[in-house]
């Protein structure tokens, strides 16, 4: 039996990711229910719809796009650009449509809402909340050796400062064990991070390995998180955050002002911190020790898994498959 998932991309990397990363946790959650034992799931990524060419497909004026397939049994979609196509295809391949965020569009619009914690929509009917975005990065298993600090830049949740930064960098780095001392860190830099950190850290000739964006290869460090030790993420990053955790990481976030007035997404970040998920860098416990400090929540952080267990069980997403 195959399962057709169709994925719309409005462009977006992380609104991308976030549906594949709930694409292949329904590839691997599916492999596990006794009904589905013979089935797959494929799926492809199209663009969304104009406004006026959904409208016309939703009101079968139009025929589908050349490029959309026959038959489609789920649709996965994240951003408000593709909320229309989504619709839209929904009543054209009377299909499941799963929207990854908290819609513009009234909530049974869809058949599930895949809502992040920190867009404040509490779990009911039709919506699951997630701990963060949905990512694809998955668990490695115990073959965990990398140390990395991520590093992003100026943004609309946190005052950005160069010094604040390195300086927390330095004195961590400082406070590591004398038998951690001989790790090899590697400090990945972002597209918002400014040219003015660049000067600073090579002033500090701090122990490190620098890496920016133009030195590795597009999708490099999502291949590198399942493999992650230790993560020291700055909080304007909150992506990485998420994707850090999911690896089971040792997280760590750099501590910086937060905007005024407070964002959701730095609302998430202290809602990690206070939860026990990650610890801000700003202290003077020596990293060695914090790591043993961890809590321990019972059971993976994976966010995609997780949904995909629910959607496949107490949700029954593919039961109009079964009737077919």
């Amino acid at each position: 039996m195959d399962i057709k998932l169709l994925i719309f991309s409005d462009g977006k990397p992380g609104h991308l990711n976030q549906s594949l990363g709930l694409a292949h946790a329904l590839q691997r959650g599916i492999a596990e229910l006794a009904p589905f034992q013979n089935a797959r799931i494929h799926y492809d990524i199209v663009e969304p719809l104009s406004r006026l060419q959904a409208a016309f497909l939703w009101m079968g004026f139009s025929k589908a796009p050349a490029n959309w397939p026959e038959h489609c049994d789920v649709l996965i979609a994240a951003g408000h650009a593709c909320h229309g196509s989504l619709i839209a295809a929904k009543k054209h391949y009377r299909a499941k449509s799963l929207v990854l965020m908290k819609p513009s569009l009234p909530l049974g619009c869809f058949d599930f809402c895949i809502v992040p914690a920190h867009d404040e929509l509490a779990a009911m009917g039709n919506v699951i909340v997630t701990e963060g975005a949905i990512n694809p990065v998955v668990y490695g298993g115990e073959n965990k050796h990398l140390h990395m600090m991520l590093i992003g830049g100026p943004s609309k949740h946190f005052h950005w400062d160069d010094e604040q930064v390195l300086q927390q960098i330095k004195q961590a780095l400082e406070q590591q064990a004398p038998s951690d001392s001989e790790r090899e860190w590697l400090l990945i830099s972002s597209r918002r991070t400014p040219e003015s950190f660049y000067t600073r850290l090579e002033e500090l000739a701090l122990p490190l390995k620098l890496l920016k964006p133009d030195d590795v290869e597009a999708g490099w460090l999502a291949k590198q998180f399942p493999f992650a030790k230790e993560c020291w993420v700055s909080p304007d990053s909150v992506s990485m955050v998420y994707e850090a955790l999911t690896a089971e990481a040792n997280v760590s976030v750099f501590s910086l002002e937060e905007c005024q007035p407070i964002s959701r997404v730095a609302k998430g970040i202290r809602g990690l911190i206070e939860a026990g998920r990650v610890r801000e860098l700003n202290t003077s416990q020596p990293t060695s020790q914090a790591e043993s400090t961890s809590q321990d929540f019972g059971e993976p952080f994976n966010q995609a898994d997780q949904v995909a267990r629910m959607l496949l069980g107490p949700c029954a997403l593919f039961d109009q498959v079964l009737a077919r």
